[in-house]
């Protein structure tokens, strides 16, 4: 029974955001004592009844640790909301009183619980939503009326791979103050009437064994009316975490629980987190939920800061609340198979359209049956009243698993909401970010009611800033600061081309002053890929932006042993440049060979094809996270040709240069008029063209609808 508790629940598997490194600590080196609100309350019954007797909370007095109230009540609900550290600290407890009773060190729990017991308590813990599952596998008679025998049932149920005796557990109940009962998550039981039952029959139970002592832990909007247990449970509210005091020691604990190998790299990594977090209020705001400081970490422990960009870090903690069931191995409500083939981003992308539906409506929530309603078009897959009702069934079961599982949702009566309006603003504004008009529509909603949109427009310029394809607001700035005419951005013949020299595929003198389409409206909004631009425009851009960061002295991160840390390379030393041909495929590819950067499957929803069959146009960037390549890229295939460094050849049906690549065979000499690789396809290319393995190549002074460019940063070559 007791290795049972060291098994679940002695350490934390957190694998975060790099799947190369899984992290584990040990629960009981992290932990941060957590505080009860109102210490000093009395309970007042409204109503009598063995059952019906219910207390009401009147606070008093300061905060106190909450383990403090375990000897002083018998009974006791813990209430607080998603990600409070409930679960955490009932597993806390487990464990001190599951290693004092085991190593027969009384004091342990003097020490870490303030409890003074004459004998260690056998701790029994267990998950209430997996009684709400074993209650719908028996018949109603047996479930009809509360019983106590039930949850015995249940808890025997749920050890039963123990191999212990059918009494065990009522024996060890029976005894006097030999027995803490740490149930979890009456929220998780997901039908109100049988949670209900459930709190009519742990009330039950702890009216049979007075001598056992009961915690049970429920959220805020799940612990009310019928749902409240009896009058001989006490309520307690949690304490948010404080600043500075209770998050410097959580941070603190965490690195030096990761970084075993180094106090003082955990103490430096610490420090530098708070520094970062101590300037930015509206992301400390964040920071007194544990769950929510516990991603924040994780994401500065991998990239070495917390990101200067707040999408950066809604994004990474989105991503991570959406993978909440397989990176923490949770097995309760696991999803069907056709919502467990979708990827984080893919999910996070239904929230986006109901986060950006309800900032339009101008609300923080909806009742339940409307966001269905509203979820069911995007689930649809086809015609006809059947694709109907799977539609509608899918828009149910993707919220009642969002409001189980990821902590982005949680219910408020027959009504929705985000459990933070940050998570609700940020999700909107990625979709905002997705509109073809975005200017016009951010304007247009700012003057209607700035205060409500100010945080969501700004989001959504922050997010598109971190685009993988160069956009037209990023190649803007080029044009603004006079580029076109500084001869130092050139290749020789890139300069001859701009003096308006050659045909240049009917493009004319005057016309090469900025891209060919930048006057096209339907090409030329901000979060739409730059296109018309020739092989010459878009070296002269990559040339400006490298003179553009050594001036600005920015400093640059890279990728080692597992994790992100400061690059000793100076700014000088460093080059944003197109790609060759081969890290174009390398970053599109990764190392399985595949055909398209998600895989061996074609999916037309993943990119921007004629298969798609959208709007004949260039999506937004990043509309097709799902497509996504191994290593995060966006975009590679489909929706714009992206230029490389690389020569072709002179002959557009046959390359002089062939794979597999060499670089030192002269195809990545910058100058010459020599056709160029393109690679990825475009909205205008089919499958076969948007393959990760097909190459064009096509002369440096080509524009057209369909040509872009994305650009890499790494050491100056020396060839340059």
């Amino acid at each position: 029974m007791l290795e049972c508790i060291f098994d679940r629940y002695e350490y934390l598997e957190m694998k975060g955001f790099v799947r190369e490194k899984v992290m584990t600590a040990s629960l009981e080196s992290v932990y941060v004592p957590l505080l009860a609100q109102g210490t000093g309350e009395r309970g007042r019954v409204l109503r009598g009844g063995e059952l019906g007797s219910l207390l009401v909370r009147e606070e008093t007095g300061e905060p106190t640790p909450l383990s403090t109230l375990l000897p002083r009540h018998r009974c006791l609900v813990i209430v607080g909301e998603a990600g409070a550290g409930k679960s955490t600290f009932l597993r806390h407890v487990a464990l001190t009183l599951a290693r004092a009773f085991r190593d027969r060190h009384p004091t342990l729990v003097r020490q870490r619980l303030d409890w003074e017991t004459r004998k260690v308590p056998l701790p029994i813990i267990l998950p209430l939503g997996g009684l709400g599952l074993f209650l719908r596998g028996l018949d109603d008679a047996q479930k009809e009326s509360p019983n106590p025998d039930l949850l015995l049932d249940y808890i025997r149920h749920h050890f039963r791979d123990l191999d212990l005796p059918d009494e065990f557990f009522e024996t060890q109940l029976k005894r006097e103050e030999h027995c803490l009962v740490l149930l979890d998550g009456l929220d998780e039981v997901a039908h109100f009437e049988d949670r209900v039952l459930i709190s009519q029959t742990v009330t039950l139970l702890a009216q049979r064994y007075e001598g056992a002592h009961f915690v049970v832990t429920c959220r805020p909007e799940g612990y009310r009316s019928g749902a409240q247990l009896g009058a001989d449970f006490r309520r307690t509210d949690i304490e948010p975490l404080r600043w500075p005091d209770d998050i410097k020691t959580f941070v603190l604990r965490w690195n030096e629980a990761v970084l075993q190998e180094s106090r003082h790299a955990a103490h430096d990594n610490a420090q530098d987190f708070l520094h970062r977090l101590e300037g930015r209020d509206q992301v400390r705001a964040l920071a007194n939920n544990p769950l929510l400081l516990t991603v924040m970490i994780i994401v500065h422990f991998n990239v070495g800061q917390l990101p200067e960009r707040r999408a950066d870090l809604y994004d990474n903690a989105t991503e991570l609340l959406l993978g909440w069931d397989t990176r923490w191995r949770r097995k309760l409500a696991a999803p069907p198979p056709w919502l467990d083939a979708i990827k984080p981003s893919g999910k996070r992308l239904y929230l986006e359209e109901l986060g950006y539906h309800w900032q339009q409506q101008g609300t923080l929530e909806m009742r339940r049956e409307e966001a269905e309603r509203f979820l069911t078009p995007f689930f649809l897959t086809g015609e006809g009243e059947e694709k109907k009702r799977e539609a509608t069934q899918h828009a149910a079961v993707f919220l009642d698993w969002v409001l189980e599982r990821t902590y982005l949702l949680r219910p408020l009566g027959n009504s929705l909401s985000f459990y933070r309006r940050a998570f609700q603003e940020y999700l909107a504004a990625r979709r905002l970010a997705r509109e073809l008009n975005l200017a016009a529509i951010a304007l247009a909603a700012m003057e209607e009611n700035w205060d409500w949109w100010e945080e969501t427009v700004l989001l959504a310029v922050d997010h598109l800033s971190a685009s993988d394809p160069t956009t037209n607001a990023q190649f803007a700035r080029f044009i603004e600061g006079g580029s076109y005419d500084n001869l130092r951005l050139w290749t020789e013949t890139g300069w001859t081309w701009r003096q308006g020299e050659g045909e240049g595929w009917g493009r004319p003198p005057e016309r090469r002053g900025e891209p060919m389409y930048w006057r096209d409206a339907r090409f030329n909004q901000p979060n739409q890929p730059v296109v018309g631009v020739t092989w010459f425009e878009a070296v002269a851009y990559a040339r400006w932006l490298t003179h553009q960061w050594q001036v600005a002295n920015g400093e640059l991160r890279i990728w080692q042993d597992g994790q992100v840390k400061p690059s000793s390379l100076q700014p000088s030393n460093l080059e944003f440049r197109l790609p060759t041909e081969a890290e174009w495929e390398k970053a599109a590819r990764g190392t399985d060979g595949r055909t398209w950067s998600w895989g061996n499957d074609w999916d037309e929803r993943l990119t921007n094809t004629v298969e798609g069959r959208g709007d004949w146009t260039t999506a937004p960037v990043g509309l097709h996270p799902g497509g996504a390549s191994p290593y995060g890229a966006l975009d590679l295939i489909g929706n714009v040709w992206e230029w490389t460094s690389t020569q072709w050849g002179k002959d557009w049906q046959k390359p002089d240069y062939e794979l597999p690549y060499r670089p030192d065979d002269g195809r990545e000499d910058p100058e010459g008029t020599s056709l160029r690789v393109l690679r990825g396809g475009s909205w205008l290319s089919n499958r076969l063209y948007a393959r990760c393995a097909s190459r064009d190549g096509r002369y440096p002074d080509l524009w057209f609808s369909g040509v872009g460019l994305r650009l890499v940063v790494s050491p100056v070559r020396s060839d340059f």
